[in-house]
């Protein structure tokens, strides 16, 4: 199971941080499955058992235990109602233990890269899903271990995640700190999707800060670093927030084009970002149909305005509807969910 766990994995983040070893006995294996949405398929339907068959390693195997917990974390991101953080903290724990029991420095070190990934992806899993106090809470410890570590990605993975918590609070200047520092590390000993995944927040804080052109920037440095890379679920990511940006800034058409990509692929997935899509979809169209309104329309353009603004605002109620069909209920921890 775990092998296949981990391949379901590698569909769905091909190049996102892993430490188990189970990625490299499988690394010259062909896959079980043909596409990301037949990997998150298998994940979402077999949850249940692999969280049972976690629970049994921690008894005996704390090795498989954190590996199996690191193989869920895209479940956790695509469906974040089905996996609890405390998976990712059972799998710390697990980690932990496991380098108390070895007595080789190589496995040890695997161990604790494993326990500090799991711990800061607990930390964004609860600032995810609204828990901002446990959060922050638990981060310090997080960001000790990753400086132990010596390892540039996962430190800046905990400098992002101050970051985010800054952001949360509302301290965007210090938000803003903590980003520029983040993406330093990624440049210096990090991976382009991690640099572009520091852009992409960046862009973010800047666009709370009304400072727009800036952001944009940070998205499209964000979509350059991905070009290598082709994978359509991380180019989804810079699609939405720069459709989001276009329409903040009146450029209506190039808002819907992008957000109707983004939308397309998380479509495919039957992922939970299909919700921001749709809600993002639906004030985009929204403004558009509001400017249509005050334009005088081309000489020979037959459609009038009055049908343009019609369909746009219809498109738009389907839009908004979906997204409430789709967001989960609030967090019972009553903050905001970070994105």
């Amino acid at each position: 199971m775990l092998p296949r766990a981990a391949h379901a994995y590698l569909m769905l983040l091909p190049d996102a941080p892993r430490f188990g070893a189970v990625f490299s006995e499988i690394q010259d294996e062909s896959g079980p499955f043909d596409c990301a949405a037949a990997a998150l398929n298998w994940l979402t339907h077999d949850y249940d058992t692999l969280r049972e068959a976690l629970d049994s390693a921690t008894h005996h195997r704390d090795d498989l235990a954190w590996q199996l917990a690191e193989t869920l974390w895209p479940l956790f991101l695509h469906h974040r109602h089905l996996v609890s953080p405390t998976v990712f903290a059972d799998g710390a724990a697990a980690a932990a233990r496991t380098a108390h029991t070895t007595d080789d420095p190589e496995h040890t070190r695997r161990h604790r890269l494993g326990q500090t990934n799991l711990l800061l992806k607990e930390i964004a899993a609860r600032m995810k899903l609204g828990d901002i106090d446990t959060a922050e809470t638990l981060l310090p410890a997080a960001t000790a271990l990753a400086g132990q570590l010596d390892s540039p990605m996962l430190q800046a993975t905990a400098q992002a995640q101050h970051g985010q918590l800054a952001r949360a609070h509302g301290s965007l200047t210090e938000a803003l700190d903590f980003l520029r520092a983040a993406l330093r590390l990624e440049e210096q000993g990090g991976t382009p999707r991690g640099a572009s995944m520091r852009h992409r927040v960046l862009s973010l804080i800047l666009r709370d800060l009304c400072l727009y052109d800036q952001a944009e920037i940070h998205l499209f440095l964000a979509r350059d670093l991905l070009a290598a890379t082709g994978d359509a679920k991380d180019h989804a990511q810079i699609s939405e927030p720069l459709g989001t940006l276009y329409s903040l800034t009146g450029r209506h058409d190039e808002a819907v084009t992008e957000l109707t990509r983004a939308l397309t692929v998380f479509g495919e997935l039957g992922s939970h970002y299909q919700a921001t899509c749709h809600h993002q979809l639906a004030l985009a169209l929204e403004r558009r149909a509001a400017t249509t309104l005050h334009t005088d329309p081309p000489p020979d353009d037959t459609e009038t305005n009055h049908d343009k603004t019609t369909q746009d605002r219809h498109r738009a109620a389907l839009h908004r509807s979906r997204a409430r069909e789709l967001t989960p209920a609030p967090s019972a921890a009553g903050t905001a969910p970070t994105t």
